[in-house]
């Protein structure tokens, strides 16, 4: 991982940028978060190759005595241009890129989902069904863009610049944190209140399944009949929809069963943690934590 990351596999993901929201909606052409998480890898390794013991130290005295107003000597020059991360706009331009074009996508969705519920109500006077009350379009197209966002800020963060890193952990805290608490916390509080149950399918007995069978005429109903046994036994149940909480959150939980709806939160906080690692860690560090990160998703799945 990191700055040992293969560069056939980096290419290889390349084509993978739409994703992450990689689209160029404004005409950049940087290249997709593989390469430049991985460009980012490389400068940081440059530097920690071309860095001797106490120029950290030196660096700093350099800093200081800029700071005081006093000259610069040669050899500070050259140690602040190797020791000090590019603060420039050009620098996560791309990232800013990708976040725009997630808030870009996410807005034209809601307002499609505003326009069909308007027309609904005010052109064809019906009343507006829950499926068209927030966030029921948004929060699917959220979670595709979750990682997205993610990858971007960390990218963002894995600068070392002081200022890139406040406008990283900001969007990072207000967006995917701030949606993985309420998650939490909305889904929690109505699963123990009864308001989203899950509800466990009817498994029929063998002699349920051998009577039902006997008293349907013809082959094809008969065969129809197993065929419906065999999905009631493969299906373990599904949620409620019969209230507007099971309806606006469904599009969070749909796939988990029972007590295990807290694994869609997991699924949040794991590719948060990924985007972690992939951006700021190096080397055998980084394929550490990711293997980590991989094998409690695996045991929470055992």
């Amino acid at each position: 991982g990191g700055e040992n990351g293969s560069a056939g596999m980096s290419s290889f993901t390349e084509g993978l940028g739409w994703a992450n929201y990689d689209l160029g909606m404004f005409g950049s052409s940087f290249g997709s978060s593989t390469s430049r998480r991985r460009q980012l890898h490389q400068r940081r390794a440059q530097r920690r190759v071309k860095a001797k013991p106490g120029d950290r130290e030196k660096t700093e005295d350099c800093k200081q005595n800029e700071a005081l107003g006093q000259p610069l000597s040669e050899e500070c020059r050259i140690l602040m241009n190797q020791m000090t991360p590019e603060c420039n706009v050009e620098a996560i331009l791309p990232n800013l890129e990708q976040c725009c074009t997630c808030a870009v996508v996410l807005f034209g969705v809601a307002l499609l989902r505003m326009a069909v519920a308007l027309f609904l109500e005010k052109g064809l006077h019906k009343d507006v069904p829950v499926s068209l009350m927030f966030p029921c379009w948004e929060g699917p197209v959220f979670l595709t863009q979750y990682l997205g966002i993610c990858d971007a800020m960390f990218n963002t963060i894995s600068t070392g610049c002081d200022w890139h890193q406040a406008i990283g952990l900001m969007t990072i805290a207000l967006v995917p944190m701030m949606f993985l608490f309420l998650a939490i916390f909305r889904v929690r509080r109505h699963v123990a209140s009864g308001d989203i149950v899950f509800e466990k399918a009817h498994h029929p007995g063998f002699k349920e399944v051998c009577q039902t069978v006997t008293t349907t005429p013809g082959c094809f109903p008969k065969f129809m009949c197993l065929r419906k046994c065999w999905n009631d036994w493969s299906v373990r149940g599904e949620w409620n929809d019969d209230n507007a909480h099971a309806r606006r959150w469904g599009f969070l939980m749909g796939d988990y069963v029972g007590a295990f709806w807290i694994y869609c939160c997991w699924m949040l906080l794991k590719k948060t943690l990924l985007s972690l690692v992939l951006n700021l860690l190096d080397g055998k560090v980084n394929a550490f934590f990711s293997l980590a990160v991989q094998l409690t998703d695996s045991a929470l799945l055992l």
